[in-house]
């Protein structure tokens, strides 16, 4: 059984402390701390503020996402998993393509982007599944001079305004 809620701080941090390895590398690179425990903290703290998601495999914490619009009208996207991410993949892809961005747009958000180190293949094909496109690299992002890769979904993209 999968159910898609808001998250708790406990849900954030137990996503955190057992997400994929892949993902604890990118995130630390992003964060003032090094180790697992450290990192979940942090990260619960900071997203319990704002209306995070959590997907559930069975009742288990395997997902924490979101859409924070740091801007007018650009949502930025957060996402963690653990190892039974394939569990909810589906559910969750579906969930995203067919209410979660379609009610960031008719809200008005016209950008969904994410960023991710240049190595994360596997995150890098799950935001081309959600239709964002590569459209930027940033060297010496981290904080251990770390590549990372910007995405995007640009809505109705037209000529720049000036």
């Amino acid at each position: 059984m999968i159910s898609i809620d808001i998250a708790f701080p406990d849900e954030i941090a137990a996503v955190a402390r057992d997400m994929r390895r892949r993902d604890f590398v990118e995130f630390s690179a992003l964060a003032p701390v090094d180790r697992r425990a450290e990192l979940a903290k942090l990260l619960a703290v900071r997203y319990a503020r704002q209306e995070a998601m959590v997907a559930k495999w069975d009742g288990l914490p395997v997902a924490i996402g979101g859409l924070f619009c740091y801007r007018p009208n650009v949502a930025s996207i957060l996402f963690m998993a653990t190892d039974n991410f394939p569990r909810v993949v589906l559910s969750l892809t579906r969930f995203i393509l067919r209410e979660l961005f379609p009610r960031y747009e008719a809200a008005g958000v016209h950008r969904f982007e994410a960023v991710s180190m240049l190595d994360h293949v596997e995150a890098h094909r799950w935001l081309k599944t959600l239709g964002l496109t590569q459209e930027a690299v940033f060297f010496d992002y981290g904080k251990n001079r770390e590549t990372f890769v910007q995405f995007a979904k640009v809505i109705d993209a037209g000529p720049p305004s000036g």
